[in-house]
Parts: structure tokens; C-alpha cells; sequence
């Protein structure tokens, strides 16, 4: 029979890292604590200083060298796994192919921005038959706003060859719902691809758990 430290290691290899609760995977990435600080006491000053590992994306060093027991090869193997799992989520979203409807890609969106605390804006760009070609930030802003330049991306889109776009972006607040800026962005995108033969397909705002959608939920955009 395993014991208590490994149990998390045989729960993930029988059941997926799905089964385990934050705490587990922290301790599965940490292994050992030291004859000061507890394996367990060291994951719980993590999820205090990050709750609900809230900015844990950002890969902030500086906070992790303030908890207590955490050296520099736990700080460097905590942000390591941080860094492989944005980096997997990112190249998910280029590769599941066709985009076949709001709900299939919010939910992708909603973990590509999990722990994000600086809001941000992405564009995909989509051939004719809505397969993505690639995909780029368009913005990276402060918590209160992210703009994108829609010269710089339609120019971008021409050179794609791209017939439709998908625009993506956060509240780092946890409420998606959309300001009378994100309304107007929509509006001025809509409006420029017109322009040049193109459709914006919908514009996912991400917020927490959730997301709102103006090609589904904004009876204005339709």
C-alpha cells in the first residue's frame, strides 16, 4: 500500500491530474518539504499567497521567495510547470481545428486564461472554412483595459489570406459581462471587416468561470 505522501502521484496515475485537487498537484510538483517546513505547509502558504492559484500564471518570482521552505529549485520546478501548461493551452487552441461553436471555444478560452490577471487581447484568424490559421495577441493591457488596433490586425489578416476573425479577451475581475468599450471594439471590428470582405464571428469575453459571447448572448450583434 502506498503511503500518505504518495497517494496523489497513484490517484493521478489511475484516475488523471483532473482527480486532484490544487493541493495535490502543488505537492506532486514541490515532492518534499524539509525538517523546518512540511511538504503540506509549504503548499498551503502557495494557495494563500495565490488563491485559487490566481496569478500563478504570471510566474511572479518574487512572491514565491517569500514562502517559507520554498527554494530556489521548488520555485524553479513550480514555475517550470506553470510555464508547460500555458505553453500546452496555447498550442490546444491553435490546433483543435475547425471553430464549430461559441460554447466549444469558450470553454477553451475560459482555461487559456485561467490565472490571468492582466487583461489581454486575442485574436484568431480563421479561413473560410473557420479552421484556424494562427493565432496572435493583439493587446496586452492593464487590469482596466486592453485595445487593440484594428489597422494593425486587419492588416495582419490580408497577409493570412484570412476570411473570418474571433475576437478573445479577459476580466481579470471574474465578471465577463461587457463594457460600453468592449461594445464599441465590437462594433468598430464589425464594421472594418465589412469593409474588407470580412466577418467578425464573434467577439468571447472570458471572466472567472465563465464568458460571455456577442454572437450568442448580445442580441445587438446579430
Amino acid at each position: 500500500m502506498a503511503d500518505a505522501a504518495e497517494l496523489p502521484r497513484e490517484r493521478l496515475l489511475a484516475h488523471g491530474p483532473q482527480a486532484l485537487t490544487d493541493a495535490e498537484l502543488l505537492q506532486l510538483v514541490v515532492r518534499a518539504g524539509n525538517q523546518h517546513y512540511p511538504v503540506k505547509q509549504i503548499v498551503s502558504e502557495v494557495l494563500a499567497t495565490y488563491p485559487k492559484l490566481q496569478g500563478l500564471a504570471e510566474g511572479d518570482q518574487g512572491l514565491l521567495e517569500h514562502i517559507r521552505g520554498l527554494g530556489a529549485a521548488k520555485r524553479a520546478s513550480i514555475l517550470a510547470g506553470v510555464e508547460l501548461g500555458r505553453r500546452a493551452m496555447q498550442r490546444q487552441t491553435v490546433r483543435y481545428g475547425q471553430i464549430k461553436n461559441s460554447e466549444q471555444l469558450g470553454k477553451t478560452m475560459i482555461s487559456r486564461f485561467a490565472g490571468v490577471n492582466q487583461e489581454s487581447m486575442l485574436i484568431l484568424f480563421l479561413d473560410v472554412k473557420n479552421q484556424i490559421i494562427t493565432e496572435q495577441i493583439a493587446a496586452i493591457g492593464t487590469v482596466d483595459s486592453a485595445m487593440a488596433d484594428p489597422r494593425i490586425v486587419f492588416r495582419e489578416a490580408l497577409k493570412l489570406s484570412a476570411t473570418n476573425l474571433i475576437m478573445v479577451h479577459n476580466h481579470p475581475s471574474g465578471d465577463p459581462s461587457p463594457s460600453q468599450a468592449d461594445r464599441d471594439t465590437t462594433t468598430r471590428f464589425q464594421l472594418a471587416a465589412a469593409l474588407l470582405g470580412m466577418h467578425l464571428i464573434d467577439h468571447l469575453i472570458v471572466g472567472g468561470e465563465r464568458y460571455y459571447s456577442f454572437a450568442r448572448d448580445d442580441p445587438e450583434s446579430n
